[in-house]
């Protein structure tokens, strides 16, 4: 796997709540690493790996960890059961 697509989904997971800001840093200058080794200049290949940081959610906020509300709070049904037709008459 590219060490893009791995800088990629490790702002995904950041955005999740799945992974910490050092774990995208981390692979950020991987990435920016094998670019440069690769050719790139080390300019290109922070300008592409800032785009991808600035995707998403905001990485200044600390989300890894945060305890969420439920999205929905749900009534508490009542325990009598609903009453059935009992009608006799048929049809005509």
């Amino acid at each position: 796997m590219s060490k893009y697509r791995a800088l990629q989904r490790k702002k995904k997971s950041y955005c999740a709540g799945r992974a910490t800001k050092a774990d995208v840093k981390r692979a950020e200058r991987a990435y920016v690493a094998l670019a440069v080794s690769k050719g790139q200049t080390k300019a290109e290949a922070e300008k592409k790996a800032q785009k991808v940081l600035k995707a998403g959610c905001s990485m200044s906020s600390n989300i890894a960890g945060k305890k969420r509300k439920p999205t929905t709070t749900r009534k508490k049904t009542t325990t009598t059961t609903r009453r059935r037709a009992t009608t006799t008459r048929k049809r005509k």
